[in-house]
């Protein structure tokens, strides 16, 4: 099996299960190989230009580059997409920045990848929730709902003494799911925000 991969059946294999992104214990499952054929066939392509190195032990096909929020997923798990990037996709804020930002169970910590910064920051357990799957370019991946994202957004405000982005337009948001998540942050300083944002 080893003397029979080659670029060609690996594109193929790959496209064939949908799997953009990989580690080499993934390769190693799909195509059937040993751990140290996997490492080898996947470090000697790398070096050819066939795959990109994402970080260390993650990779992707040179020729189907995932999409930036794909990538944001799968760095640093668990994690979704949320804070300005996801208000930005959502149309709650006109902006679009640069990085890509997520929270996660984990510590904070930036990465560098693909010539964008991705940018995670920790939120408790309790509050990792209220994300579903997104499609941009027919790919999927993990981004928070609109409501949930301004929460967030919100809660790290809080904790950061910042101060609220004034052009917010929560016109499209559900007030109810507003409120709900409210409830689970449970955050005088939040419920303030969201005072300040209707009565504007």
């Amino acid at each position: 099996m080893v003397k029979k991969l080659n670029p060609i059946l690996v594109q193929k294999g790959l496209a064939e299960k949908d799997i953009i992104i990989f580690s080499p214990r993934e390769f190693q499952r799909i195509f059937a190989v040993s751990g140290f054929a996997a490492q080898k066939f996947i470090h000697q392509h790398a070096r050819k230009g066939f795959f990109n190195k994402l970080k260390n032990g993650l990779y992707c096909l040179s020729s189907a580059k995932p999409h930036s929020f794909v990538v944001a997923n799968k760095l640093y798990a668990p994690s979704y997409i949320s804070l300005a990037t996801a208000l930005s996709f959502h149309g709650i804020i006109p902006e679009t920045s640069y990085g890509i930002s997520s929270v996660s169970t984990k510590a904070t910590r930036d990465i560098y990848s693909c010539q964008k910064e991705f940018t995670y920051s920790k939120i408790k357990k309790s509050l990792f929730t209220g994300y579903g799957f997104y499609r941009q370019n027919n790919e999927k991946f993990f981004m928070a709902e609109p409501e949930k994202a301004l929460l967030d957004y919100l809660y790290f405000l809080t904790l950061n003494s910042g101060k609220i982005n004034s052009r917010i337009n929560i016109t499209k948001l559900n007030k109810q799911k507003i409120k709900k998540w409210q409830k689970l942050f449970n955050n005088p300083k939040i419920d303030k925000f969201i005072t300040e944002l209707y009565a504007g």
